[in-house]
């Protein structure tokens, strides 16, 4: 459930609103950096890049273990979600902009990898007779999550700020590499 809750932070927050306000509406009325129909392609765009990951994760959770592609991907979370904070708090130019674009495409694939690996870690501790119904509940709790999370962070950005919510969006991925590193 952390996996989810800190993946939340990512894109809920750090596309909308916090590039698409740093980089599109501030300029308003002047010509933005980042146009509207700029900003629906670079979004869109992003899942694209999940095709990597799964081109990767055999190779991936052959090296360190499915496990192992777990603490990965939560640690690139949030190691993606400050470079992305950080690139959009900066001066808003096409520099900055064709910064976090690279980054976003280029690290996306690396946050994959937690989400691939929940699947065959249960199936190698479940019982053959019980996997689907493991499996269920593992969607289950990822789709709870996934409809919670970014809601309660929209509060929290409402309350406290974007980058409040975006830091505990990165605050919750490494717990989350930290509850996973055991296994």
């Amino acid at each position: 459930m952390a996996d989810n809750f800190g993946s939340s932070g990512l894109f809920p927050l750090c596309l909308a609103p916090l590039a698409f306000d740093h980089f599109c509406t501030d300029f308003l009325p002047e010509d933005p950096v980042l146009t509207l129909n700029g900003y629906k392609w670079m979004s869109v765009m992003v899942a694209l890049t999940v095709i990597p990951s799964t081109l990767m994760t055999p190779w991936l959770f052959n090296k360190i273990g499915p496990a192992g592609g777990c603490v990965f991907g939560n640690l690139m979370t949030a190691v993606l979600t400050v470079s992305l904070l950080l690139l959009a708090s900066g001066e808003a130019n096409s520099g900055y902009l064709a910064g976090f674009v690279v980054m976003m495409y280029i690290g996306f694939p690396f946050t994959v990898f937690s989400q691939l690996s929940t699947g065959p870690m249960l199936d190698q501790i479940a019982p053959v007779d019980k996997r689907g119904y493991v499996q269920c509940i593992n969607s289950t709790v990822m789709n709870v999550a996934t409809a919670f999370a970014p809601w309660l962070l929209g509060i929290l950005a409402d309350a406290a700020g974007t980058n409040v919510a975006i830091w505990t969006g990165f605050g919750v991925s490494l717990l989350a590499a930290a509850i996973n590193l055991p296994l």
